[in-house]
């Protein structure tokens, strides 16, 4: 939930029936954060999967890359 609340490079989280829209991604990230991957690692993986693999890079989508990278370790940090 949290990459399409808050990562969203393609701009469908208004749209409820889009919900799964990123779940491919999610065995990756999850891999990434369990193994403590750090935030500027997170970050620079979910920029790459938004320019490579969707197609969309610009300063926004780099900069909810690094807020959604944050929050990923907070989550892992806190619990």
């Amino acid at each position: 939930m949290l990459l399409h609340r808050d990562w969203d490079p393609i701009g469908t989280s208004g749209a409820p029936e889009t919900t799964g829209e990123y779940d491919s991604y999610v065995g990756q990230v999850y891999q990434l954060v369990t193994d403590g991957a750090d935030v500027c690692t997170l970050a620079a993986h979910l920029a790459r999967i938004a320019d490579k693999d969707i197609g969309f890079s610009n300063s926004d989508v780099r900069d909810r890359c690094q807020c959604v990278a944050e929050r990923l370790r907070c989550l892992l940090d806190d619990s």
